[in-house]
């Protein structure tokens, strides 16, 4: 018997009905409706198939069923030449990656990135950068510093004689114990100085003053001579004559300490004149 099919929609209908059990058309005459013949290689529609609206165009062959989530490309992109279709389950790279070169093979699970090798006599630690010990020039360092200390000492020496020798020529008076005598600046004024030393030994304390480049010598040694005389009560015990080019003398004194006696040697050239007071134990008698 041949089947009767829905001229509508295509379904088989039972003979004798009179509208189609799937879209309701009608079945009477007038309407197709009737058997059909089978064309080779027809395949009954499922129940449910839509009929395809007008226009619509039969997939070529090769045709791939879109899967769920595909985005539709927008009209008038272009696929660059050499792009690949992804495929299902690809996630995209993540902002920084870098592609991995030909022939690079994935690390295995678990794997752990080798270390540099430890500096010798360094404890390994782990991606530590290797840092080679620098090399310190210690000698010359050494040398240096030595260099330094030697120029730094000998101006502390300029420097603290320079002070002294000018302390010396400022002061008032010479002191040798309980005795204090003028000095040459508080009789004729400054003058400068190239030595100075005080020594205390066997009993004694010896005061050795010498001055240089004096303009008038003789001049400076008869004022403060005669001021020694006058004024601090020293005696001459050894006859001097300031008009000769060059000379030595004597004075001496009572010290104000009993039993002791202060003496005073004077040394003399065109330019410039030394005082050597020695202070002991004896006796004086003026003459």
């Amino acid at each position: 018997m041949s089947s009767l099919f829905c001229p509508k929609c295509g379904v088989a209908v039972e003979p004798g009905k009179a509208f189609c059990s799937a879209c309701g058309a009608p079945m009477g005459a007038g309407s197709g409706y009737g058997a059909q013949p089978q064309q080779p290689g027809y395949t009954q529609p499922q129940p449910g198939y839509a009929q395809p609206q007008p226009g619509y165009a039969q997939p070529q062959p090769g045709y791939t069923q879109l899967q769920p989530g595909y985005v539709q490309p927008q009209p008038g992109y272009q696929p660059q030449p050499g792009y690949v279709q992804p495929q299902p389950g690809y996630t995209q790279p993540q902002p920084g990656y870098v592609q991995p070169q030909p022939g690079y093979a994935q690390p295995q699970q678990g794997y752990m990135q080798p270390q540099q090798p430890a500096y010798a006599g360094q404890p390994a630690q782990p991606n530590a950068q290797y840092a080679a010990p620098k090399k310190k020039k210690r000698g010359g360092i050494i040398a240096l510093i030595i260099i330094g200390c030697f120029i730094g000492f000998i101006v502390l020496i300029a420097v603290i004689a320079n002070s002294a020798l000018g302390g010396k020529a400022d002061a008032d008076s010479f002191k040798f114990g309980k005795d204090e005598i003028a000095s040459v600046k508080a009789v004729v004024g400054r003058r400068e100085m190239s030595k100075f030393e005080t020594k205390i030994s066997g009993g004694l304390t010896v005061g050795t003053f010498v001055y240089k480049d004096v303009e008038d010598v003789q001049k400076d040694l008869l004022e403060y001579v005669n001021y020694l005389r006058n004024r601090e009560g020293f005696s001459v015990t050894v006859a001097y004559d300031l008009s000769a080019s060059s000379g030595s003398f004597q004075l001496a004194k009572p010290s104000v300490e009993e039993g002791k006696v202060i003496i005073l040697d004077v040394d003399y050239t065109k330019t410039g004149f030394s005082l050597v007071f020695t202070k002991g134990e004896g006796t004086f008698e003026a003459f």
